[in-house]
């Protein structure tokens, strides 16, 4: 089966390859036809799975937000009619093709509702390959097997295959413990009756099925397809009040950078994620914090209280320290605040309609109040703590995932998922990794001592950025 390129070709062209084929190519050009529903993918008219016409295409029965497994699918179940008709514009100018109903439409036709994804050529296992920032909605990739890392809802997975062009699915279920084991399930077209596949997954790596292999997956770091999980960024890192600092894995694994290690939770039985570390005052110990809102204290770092056997309405996504260290702050991707110890409830936006979930917190040197930052770059401020601008207006190139005050108190810095960063008033830009080619999106941020530098660490909870005079270690 041929290779197709990305800016497309003709649809009969198209029409004689496809006979026969397994999950071939979407087609797509950079013009959408005249008079096209730009909320729509421009192959396809709106009706459910194209209902109504005289061949029977039909819903399977599979959906995720609101988005079909259509068929009549697989092709060997139903007398060798497995495509519908090519489709083409109206604008006799732009002549389209889209393969229907191929797994590969499936993942096109998601990506354009759910995140504006302007559709390009690509193959079932070229899928996430292909994908490039030129084509819209902020996605990132992610390899299968990445330690810490694991298909979530609304992901798209790409499977290779040695025999034909691979198959490509989207997540709608993922139940992963902290060990990196569990099962996803997904939308799966062309391949299945009911739309339906669920795989396992063993130390943080989706398995095959026949003669297919998951290779990698395209996410959204925004959760706009995840609202259960919206904001939540896996690993963390923090700075040592005496220099260095510590970052974490979503296992639990510590790394001390130019800092002494009080352990970690590594060989714990986690029963979620760990999202974030924060340091004690005295840098003689750090809290863990797993999404679930649970607390692992290592060195002087105190027990509080914890959201850990409570239900959560989002998950928890960042914790700060009390100046004291005698409590702490959680906060969750709705914005709720849960306060333990010495630490003071100032307010939330648990109770907004919010634009985008909340990914990031950092308190007032006082203690006395505190900021949130959305992953759009919107802040909030709560107590004494003044609002010095933000990046809600501005359109994002990738998504805010954390936040770090200046040591005067007078201004913060807001990172990107690609180390994008952005200064308010008295942060100074110290540099960034934007434009740079990274293994995992940026999780993490911290400032040093003096505030005229800072760390980055990429989710694996490992990769550490220094800018500034943040050492290297």
């Amino acid at each position: 089966m041929p290779q197709f390129p990305r800016n497309g070709f003709v649809a009969p062209f198209v029409a004689a390859v496809l006979i026969g084929s397994l999950c071939a190519a979407v087609v797509a050009s950079g013009a959408q036809p005249a008079g096209a529903d730009t909320h729509l993918p421009w192959w396809w008219n709106g009706r459910v799975c194209d209902s109504g016409r005289s061949s029977g295409f039909h819903a399977l029965g599979a959906s995720y937000l609101g988005v079909q497994v259509c068929g009549p699918q697989p092709y060997d179940h139903n007398g060798g009619n497995s495509f519908a008709m090519i489709e083409e514009g109206p604008d006799p100018a732009h002549v389209f093709g889209e393969g229907e109903w191929q797994c590969t439409e499936l993942a096109m036709r998601f990506m354009a509702l759910v995140y504006g994804v302007r559709p390009y050529g690509a193959n079932g296992d070229s899928v996430v390959d292909n994908y490039s920032p030129a084509d819209g909605g902020g996605l990132v990739k992610y390899r299968n097997g990445t330690p810490g890392i694991a298909p979530l809802p609304g992901d798209v997975i790409s499977f290779s295959d040695s025999i034909s062009v691979g198959h490509v699915g989207v997540v709608a279920e993922s139940s992963v413990d902290a060990h990196g084991n569990g099962r996803v399930t997904m939308l799966s077209q062309n391949d299945t009756d009911d739309g339906w596949r669920t795989l396992p997954i063993t130390n943080w790596r989706v398995a095959g099925f026949t003669h297919h292999s998951a290779s990698g997956w395209l996410h959204d770091p925004a959760g706009r397809a995840n609202p259960g999980a919206a904001g939540l960024a896996p690993g963390g890192i923090t700075a040592r009040p005496h220099g260095g600092f510590w970052s974490v894995t979503p296992d639990g694994r510590v790394t001390a950078g130019g800092a002494p290690s009080y352990g970690d939770a590594s060989s714990l039985a986690l029963n979620a994620p760990i999202v974030d570390i924060a340091a004690t005052p005295s840098g003689k110990g750090y809290w863990l914090l797993g999404s679930d809102g649970g607390i692992f204290g290592f060195g002087d770092a105190a027990f509080h209280g914890s959201t850990g056997g409570a239900k959560l309405n989002r998950p928890v996504v960042a914790m700060a320290a009390t100046p004291s260290g005698k409590g702490y702050w959680l906060l969750a991707s709705d914005g709720g605040i849960f306060s333990f110890g010495d630490a003071a409830f100032h307010g939330s936006t648990g109770n907004l309609a919010l634009n985008r979930p909340v990914v990031a917190m950092a308190p007032t040197a006082t203690g006395h109040g505190y900021w949130l930052a959305a992953s759009d770059g919107g802040i909030f401020s709560f107590g004494d703590a003044t609002f010095h601008g933000s990046t809600g207006d501005l359109d994002l190139n990738r998504p805010i995932v954390a936040m770090a005050p200046t040591a005067t108190g007078r201004g913060y810095w807001l990172a990107a998922s690609d180390g994008g960063i952005f200064g308010f008033g008295d942060a100074a830009f110290r540099g960034s990794t934007a434009g740079y080619p990274l293994v995992h999106p940026v999780a993490g941020m911290a400032r040093t001592g003096d505030g005229r530098g800072y760390w980055l660490v990429e989710a694996d909870g490992v990769t550490v950025h220094a800018f500034g005079d943040a050492q290297m270690f």
